[in-house]
Order: C-alpha cells, then structure tokens, then sequence
C-alpha cells in the first residue's frame, strides 16, 4: 500500500484523470454538427470530425451495442488516439447502476478474462479506460468476438458479445 504522501501515486492518477477527460471528450465529439457521416466497417464505425482551431481530423473506432427491447445502448466500445499520446485509448461505456466493486471483464474468443476497473460514472454511464498495448491489439484483431462482462445492481453477471468484425480494417482507416 502506498503512503498517502507518496506523490508518484497522485501524479499518476491525475495523469489517468486527464487521460480518461480527454477520451470522453474524444468519445462525445464523435457524432457532432460538424462530424462526416461515420465510414461502416461491418459492425464498427469510424467516426472523424475536425474541432475548431485543430489542423487534423480527431477519430474514433466504435461500436455500439443495443438493447433490442426500448433500442437503448447497453454497452459502447470506442478506440481512438489522445493528443501527444502515442498508443490508442479504449473506452468501454457501461449503464449506470452497475455493481462497480465487481469491477467488468474483458475476453477475446474465450481467452483468458482481463480484470478492469470503472474509472467514473457521469450521466450517459460508467467508464472504463484501457490503454491498448500491442498484444491485446494483436488478439483484438485477430478475433471474431470479445464478451464484455459486468454486474447488475444485484451482482448478477451480464455478458455482452462485441463482434469483432470490420475491427482491423476499422483500426486500419484510423491509423491512417
């Protein structure tokens, strides 16, 4: 355990903070006024809009997963690029309400779980931040489906399959 006087810690988490603000901002751009209609890689969308005063396109990879019943979103997945950071963020979106001690699981094809921790909860839901190093991009693209799962008020799990197509040529277009 660390010593509440033990900076690196602070620091740390504020870099995360800034890191996750900047995601969401990212995350919420997607989709604005002045946003071109997203290009469709089978079941992911590349979504770039140019903010005021910035020289490139900001994009973001997502894909979301809806409720059949009310068509409301269960679950979004966004990848996309911070400035001056050099690997890509993955936010997972999740409803409010979830049970935030049991944490959300991440698998890829029946791999083993990856453990995640919610870093906030606004109004449009929780989020989980995930730096995506080069391995767990490799098993992403490599997939056909990751299961998202996570714990309802009443700690009951809810798994959520993400397919995975269209996911490596989505990652492609926006790396480019």
């Amino acid at each position: 355990m660390r010593h509440p006087t033990d900076h690196s810690a602070t620091n740390h988490s504020r870099r995360w903070w800034a890191l996750l603000a900047g995601v969401l901002t990212l995350v919420a751009a997607s989709g604005g006024p002045r946003a071109a209609a997203p290009q469709i890689f089978e079941d992911w969308r590349l979504q770039c809009e140019k903010p005021e005063g910035a020289d490139e396109d900001r994009c973001v990879l997502f894909h979301n997963i809806m409720l059949k019943k009310g068509n409301q979103q269960l679950l979004n997945v966004a990848v996309g690029y911070l400035q001056n950071v050099d690997r890509p963020v993955v936010v997972l979106t999740l409803p409010l309400g979830i049970s935030l001690p049991l944490g959300v699981e991440l698998k890829v094809d029946g791999g083993k779980p990856m453990s995640l921790q919610v870093e906030h909860c606004l109004e449009r839901g929780c989020k989980v931040l995930l730096g995506l190093d080069d391995k767990l991009l490799a098993t992403l693209k490599a997939g056909h489906q990751a299961q998202v799962t996570f714990y309802d008020g009443a700690r009951r799990p809810i798994g959520v399959p993400v397919s995975l197509l269209g996911f490596t040529a989505g990652f492609n277009a926006l790396t480019k």
